[in-house]
């Protein structure tokens, strides 16, 4: 039985694992690339439609001949007939009933808030702080209360 060396195989598995290495990273690069391409392309057209979408595009006039005008189209040329109210007066009194509404409805929680603020102070009525400390005078410091103990 001949001895065969398991260098020789191993080389030409090595051999096929790079070749496939080599094969892999090579179209991954060009997968990198294609989508580089695109993705170039695609900043491009962006651009390009930003571009137009920026550019100044005047609207048409609007063609007045076509147009006819009537005593019916021109009624708001006429005085208010007595006894009505024009729309924009009804729009006014609706704001200002609105207005009075939440100024009502503020008026109310304010009160709410002073009922609650006054209840929490009854409740906390036995609360007292305490005496500020007296700064003046030396901190009482226990080391040398007994040095001064330790001396006489």
């Amino acid at each position: 039985q001949a001895y065969h060396p398991a260098t020789d195989e191993r080389a030409r598995q090595r051999a096929k694992f790079e070749e496939y290495l080599k094969e892999k990273e090579s179209l991954e690069a060009a997968q990198e690339r294609e989508r580089r391409v695109l993705e170039e392309k695609e900043e491009e057209r962006r651009v390009k439609e930003l571009r137009k979408s920026m550019e100044f595009k005047a609207s048409p006039l609007p063609d007045l001949k076509s147009r006819k005008f009537s005593p019916k189209n021109l009624h708001y040329l006429e005085p208010p007939k007595p006894g009505t109210v024009p729309i924009r007066e009804h729009v006014r009194q609706r704001e200002e009933a609105k207005a009075e509404a939440r100024r009502v409805e503020e008026e109310k929680r304010r009160q709410r808030e002073k009922e609650e603020a006054a209840e929490l102070r009854k409740t906390m009525g036995s609360f007292k702080a305490r005496k500020m400390p007296d700064f003046s005078k030396k901190p009482f410091s226990p080391v040398l209360a007994s040095n001064r103990n330790n001396k006489t």
